[in-house]
């Protein structure tokens, strides 16, 4: 499994998620069935397991998972919490974890201590090293067995590494137990988010200081940094700021991976001046121009301020792949069960971009974009108006009722659906897509029974009902169907 952790802790995040999904009791088949890949006795069993930490976790009043064997299984919490202190928790108890903590704090330490003190053989090490050795493949970094275990790798890839093991388990940095000092870091964070100008609040401040943690856990054991001519000069085309006097045992090698972390984490709101000119020469910057004008194919043109701002967005990706090679699904829990929601949401938005998505690689020289395939869909949310990204549908309503309550209707229709369609109401028959009527069909004279065979009709209450939403809504998925295929033989 992904870096040592366990089937089971990850199987414990997913039950977990998708009982997050659920407002009301849920059957154990239902959630084997919604997690998959298991047994419904194993889904059963780890319900208990994960029953048993929230009540050590969480007082009962915060958060409880219930068990019930004639309702079912229901996750109840307040919302003053959510459950990253739970899953921290359940990872930091892992042997990978335990076994990356020490190596990336030390790099080296003694196989027969590590051994003995977690009751494990060598031959269970050695298998435990090769799972994590493999997902550690893709950061160029590797852990090696004998009278030592030892990790090795360039610095920067060893330091960045640290900080997505960290945030992607603790997510803040007084949330880690065995970190000493937590006070210290804590005011050294504080100073240099002011030197910066960063806002310190405890979100930001708690983001710097597991960097602040990881280079002077470094400086501790001697670990320096060196760069290549051609990352030096990626450096070097920022204006750097300089660094504060009260920072006398770092070293400038240190200052600058950790400005650059913070700057292309694209987490903490703080910018850098960039000379493009330089930077282009050593990264692919014309990606950026490729993508924009894929875009502004498949959705819509973009302002100078809206190009400006992927060309930043590019630059911190860029800078984040080459450096820091960070792992998307870590960092934002983005899961693809995640992505198949949003797809199942906003299907209109998911076919376009995966049209530009697949004509980009074509396009680009650049072969390590996939943590940007998350970053690009959710650039697209971001800058793609919701009237270009739902299905636009023009609804006639024919009405027995009074002007106000037609309109009532109208408002209760809309904002039900406002958050998957964009949705026009008209006064033209002709232009509908859907025809709502308060009189029954009987009623309806022939020439309007006539369109029963172009769009669809429905008969709804004067006061519509979660039945008449239900009937709405299988027209409006119907008619999203009909319009990607419309969509993607015009492409053609």
């Amino acid at each position: 499994m992904m870096y040592g952790i366990s089937s089971t802790a990850w199987l414990k995040q997913n039950i977990l998620f998708a009982l997050e999904e659920e407002t009301q009791f849920i059957s154990s088949r239902e959630l084997t069935q919604i997690v998959g890949d298991y047994s419904q006795s194993t889904i059963k069993k780890i319900c208990r397991e994960l029953q048993e930490e929230i009540e050590q976790t969480y007082p009962t009043d915060i958060s409880t998972l219930i068990i019930d064997q004639r309702n079912g299984i229901k996750l109840t919490r307040q919302s003053s919490i959510n459950y990253q202190k739970l899953l921290a928790s359940i990872f930091s108890a892992e042997l990978g974890y335990e076994l990356l903590q020490q190596l990336l704090l030390k790099r080296s330490i003694s196989t027969v201590a590590f051994c003995n003190s977690h009751y494990i053989s060598e031959s269970q090490l050695r298998r435990k090293i090769k799972d994590i050795n493999a997902s550690l493949k893709k950061h160029n970094i590797h852990i090696t067995l004998s009278n030592d275990i030892t990790i090795s790798g360039e610095e920067y890839k060893l330091r960045s590494f640290f900080f997505v093991f960290l945030f992607t388990v603790h997510r803040q940095f007084s949330f880690i137990s065995w970190a000493k000092n937590k006070s210290t870091v804590i005011q050294l964070s504080e100073q240099i988010a002011s030197q910066l100008a960063i806002e310190a609040d405890s979100r930001t401040i708690e983001i710097i200081a597991l960097w602040v943690f990881i280079t002077i856990s470094a400086m501790k054991y001697g670990w320096t940094l060196t760069y290549t001519e051609q990352e030096q000069q990626i450096l070097e085309s920022f204006t750097m700021p300089k660094r504060p006097a009260f920072l006398t045992d770092w070293k400038d090698e240190d200052w600058q991976l950790f400005v650059m972390a913070i700057y292309s984490s694209d987490i903490i709101d703080f910018h850098l001046q960039v000379n493009l000119a330089s930077l282009e020469q050593v990264l692919p910057l014309q990606d950026a121009e490729i993508w924009i004008e894929l875009f502004e194919e498949k959705f819509l043109p973009l302002t100078d301020i809206q190009q400006e701002f992927v060309y930043k967005k590019f630059v911190k990706q860029l800078l984040a792949n080459y450096f820091f090679e960070p792992d998307e699904n870590s960092l934002n829990n983005f899961t693809k069960r995640y992505s198949e929601e949003l797809k199942t949401l906003y299907p209109i938005l998911f076919d376009k971009y995966n049209s530009l998505w697949k004509t980009f690689l074509q396009k680009t020289s650049e072969t390590s974009y996939e943590y940007f395939q998350i970053e690009s869909l959710l650039l697209c949310f971001y800058l793609v108006p919701r009237k270009i990204f739902f299905p636009r549908i023009k609804i006639f309503i024919r009405s027995d009722l009074t002007f106000l309550y037609t309109k009532h209707i109208e408002f209760r229709v809309s904002t039900r659906f406002c958050d998957q369609y964009f949705i026009e109401f008209t006064t033209d028959i002709h232009q509908a897509d859907i025809i709502l009527s308060t009189a029954a069909l009987k009623e309806m004279d022939d020439y309007v029974s006539n369109f029963n065979n172009l769009v669809p009709i429905i008969l709804i209450n004067s006061k519509i009902s979660e039945n008449d939403f239900a009937k709405i809504e299988d027209a409006l998925i119907q008619l999203t169907s009909t319009l990607l295929i419309e969509t993607k033989k015009t492409a053609i």
